[in-house]
């Protein structure tokens, strides 16, 4: 929808590209995105993953819970 409205219309194979750079595990996996570059001494990356699915009823809940 972001293509037709700026009207760049995306070929198929372009768009699919896009959408799996785009996916969360790409996402999770890409360290200039995770925050996995930050040092420990601003985040403990022991307390666990800063990217989180957000799926499921956990103790912390989802966005749309909220």
């Amino acid at each position: 929808r972001l293509s037709a409205f700026l009207g760049c219309p995306l070929e198929p194979e372009t768009l699919a590209a896009l959408e799996q750079h785009c996916s969360f595990a790409t996402m999770r996996d890409n360290a200039m995105a995770n925050y996995s570059l930050i040092p420990i001494e601003i985040m403990d990356h022991s307390q666990g993953c800063f990217m989180r699915k957000g799926e499921g009823d956990g103790v912390e809940g989802t966005w749309r819970g909220h």
